[in-house]
């Protein structure tokens, strides 16, 4: 999310009694048996950077995250005239930062009076983490919310579990709690019930996948990106 930290890569790897100049592109690569280090070079560019100065690659990337699949694009998309595209600003050179207008509950707005001091966008985090003064309310609303189909699960005092029952399907989370909907400049994420639960280890047992931040930051995490395609438009 908020860059791409893989680096192209050359280094000498041994296996045996062999040595070899090995060459990774991407993220990271896994070999087995090697007994080589990967040691980067934190001066050089990311694999992006490196593209775009070799005029490669227009300052874009995008991800695009669906289940246990995705794609990292690498440069603009593929643009579809069938595809609506939100636009929003980001800001920073650490983080990307984008201005947060409310976020909802169904309807209800958590903590209006009480903003965010920053919110970021990071894919590197799994879930999402709200600034306390909203998540407090959020957990409050789903202990309170009672549903016939679904039974409390044991949980950590700051986290929320159901369990479903035999069978049950992710329609039942949909059924029972509200959407979680982030409102920016010119673009909305709402996430159903079903994409922000994710299934614990015990059977039949789903935990919500949004968390206090114990401090006044929000982060956006894959969770608020999954089935859509986010553009990083480095450009503009």
């Amino acid at each position: 999310g908020r860059g791409l930290d893989g680096r192209r890569l050359l280094d000498q790897l041994r296996r045996g009694d062999r040595a070899e100049v090995g060459r990774a592109d991407g993220i990271s690569a896994t070999q087995r048996d090697v007994d080589g280090v990967f040691e980067p070079d934190r001066t050089l560019p990311t694999v992006l950077e490196e593209l775009v100065s070799q005029r490669r690659v227009a300052n874009v990337f995008a991800l695009c995250m669906c289940g246990r699949r995705g794609t990292l694009t690498l440069g603009p998309p593929r643009s579809d005239p069938r595809r609506a595209t939100s636009w929003t600003l980001a800001k920073g050179d650490s983080f990307y930062g984008v201005q947060l207008q409310r976020i909802q509950l169904g309807a209800t707005a958590l903590a209006p009076k009480e903003p965010p001091a920053a919110t970021i966008v990071d894919s590197g985090t799994t879930f999402m983490y709200l600034h306390s003064a909203a998540f407090l309310p959020l957990l409050a609303a789903m202990r309170a919310r009672r549903c016939v189909t679904l039974k409390p699960a044991a949980a950590p005092s700051d986290e929320f579990c159901v369990r479903l029952p035999f069978g049950g399907s992710l329609a039942l989370l949909d059924r029972c709690y509200d959407n979680v909907t982030v409102v920016l400049p010119g673009a909305t994420l709402s996430m159903p019930p079903s994409a922000y639960f994710y299934a614990a280890e015990d059977a039949g047992q789903y935990c919500m996948g949004v968390f206090n931040n114990y401090e006044r930051a929000l982060v956006l995490g894959a969770i608020n990106m999954m089935y859509r395609e986010v553009i990083f438009d480095r450009l503009n």
